[in-house]
Order: structure tokens, then sequence, then C-alpha cells
């Protein structure tokens, strides 16, 4: 699954920070990212380690920031195997 947060930029000009983390359904820890190579947006590729319920959490970098943002969620393209 490809999972991405992106921030709005706001009419101030202000955007929030994204963090993202996946956890497992015990809430253990699997993926997270929070600024996706240097940009202020959030993006984890996860492969679920088996069939089950699994969390994303969306959150901020920085302490009590607020502000809009849009997450998506989509399954990746199957890679042929090559024979």
């Amino acid at each position: 699954y490809i999972i991405e947060m992106v921030a709005i930029v706001a009419s101030n000009g202000k955007q929030l920070d994204p963090y993202l983390i996946v956890e497992d359904a015990d809430g253990k820890k699997l993926a997270e990212d929070d600024d996706s190579g240097g940009d202020l947006n959030a993006k984890i590729v996860f492969r679920a380690p088996a069939d089950g319920l699994y969390r994303i959490v969306c959150t901020t970098f920085n302490p009590s920031e607020t502000g809009g943002y849009t997450l998506s969620v989509r399954r990746q393209p199957a890679v042929k195997e090559k024979k």
C-alpha cells in the first residue's frame, strides 16, 4: 500500500508537518515517515506482513500543530516475477 499525508497550505501561508505511523493490531510500530525525503509531506510504502488489522496514525512532527491535510491510501500495483 502507498499511504500519503499531504499538508494543505492555509491562507496565512502556514502548513503542518505531517507524520505518519503504521501500527499492527497490538500497537507495535511497523513503519513511520515524518518528512518524505525533505519536504513537508509524509509517505509510506507498506507491505503488510500478514492479513490482519493495521492502524494508520496521522499526526504532526511538531507538538500542538494543527492544519489541513489530505490522506490517501492506495494499493500498489503487483510486480510480475520474471521467469
